[in-house]
């Protein structure tokens, strides 16, 4: 996502750029550790 232009990370945390911002769930998607629970809570990203 960084090689992308949708974020930006360095030592004092990660940053979402402009073209990141429409797709901040699927960001914040790869962050979550409890995305891979057996039930799913919430819905999918299409």
């Amino acid at each position: 996502m960084q090689n992308d232009g949708l974020l930006t990370i360095d030592p004092k945390g990660i940053q979402v750029l402009t073209a990141g911002r429409l797709l901040i769930r699927n960001i914040c998607m790869a962050f979550d550790r409890y995305l891979n629970a057996k039930t799913q809570q919430f819905s999918k990203v299409i």
